[in-house]
């Protein structure tokens, strides 16, 4: 898994390519974003992996979370919560179901005004 610099509020967003196992990003103040450039011909998934199991008593349960970015697309996921996403790192695991030939990256980091 490879693990994404988080660019500042005043950095251009520069983008990365995805890698086949995985790539990961600081979330330790729970501020990060994440956008998703889908270069390729075809819609492309990407998973956001939920690290625990409880439901802290929320109806129904939990999976990762699955984002669908279509052919020639930009998308922005956004403020991802500590406790559901973060791994032992303090970081949000994404991996790419559906390969990662097209699929560029950039983890942000955008604290709150």
């Amino acid at each position: 898994m490879s693990t994404l610099t988080r660019l500042g509020e005043t950095d251009q967003i520069a983008y990365t390519a995805c890698s086949a196992g995985g790539d990961e990003f600081d979330n330790a103040d729970g501020w990060s974003e994440v956008e998703i450039y889908n270069r390729a011909g075809i819609a492309r998934r990407v998973v956001f992996v939920e690290q625990r199991d409880c439901t802290f008593g929320e109806k129904g349960s939990h999976a990762a979370q699955v984002v669908t970015v279509p052919a020639g697309a930009k998308h922005r996921a956004r403020h991802f919560v500590i406790w559901r996403y973060n791994n032992s790192q303090n970081r949000v695991e994404m991996t790419y179901p559906d390969g990662v030939a097209g699929l560029m990256v950039a983890a942000l980091d955008r604290p709150p005004l």
